[in-house]
């Protein structure tokens, strides 16, 4: 079925769509959030983490244009804040995945110095 307007998205009838980050169409991007893992966090005590997790997601959207793949390290962050929200954190991803955070913030000193306060926060799952 074709739409007269030029429709590049989705067209749902009937039934529901559910996605943690969904894009359709030319130059669309799609962003997981942390919002619900830094929920989960705070019920389960983890509000310093869950603070910190959301102080990195808000630098690297505001320093987007000064690095160089920015949604990568959305994804990267969000995928953090689920590992560490989950009842058994897998050490090794969390290391290595705040290491290439850190890596590819580059000198945006701000992101680097988040990372480095959410890995000391998170001290013994490390």
């Amino acid at each position: 079925m074709s739409d007269p307007h030029g429709n590049e998205g989705i067209v749902v009838t009937g039934g529901s769509v559910q996605a943690g980050a969904i894009a359709v169409g030319r130059g669309a991007r799609a962003t997981q959030n942390i919002a619900g893992s830094a929920a989960a966090l705070e019920g389960t005590g983890h509000q310093e983490i869950a603070d910190l997790l959301r102080r990195l997601t808000q630098l690297i959207e505001q320093h987007a244009d000064d690095l160089e793949r920015p949604e990568e390290l959305l994804e990267s962050t969000a995928t953090v804040a689920q590992e560490v929200a989950g009842d058994q954190p897998n050490r090794l991803t969390l290391r290595a995945l705040l290491a290439g955070i850190a890596e590819a913030a580059g000198g945006v000193t701000s992101v680097a110095a988040a990372v480095e306060a959410l890995q000391h926060a998170l001290g013994g799952m490390l």
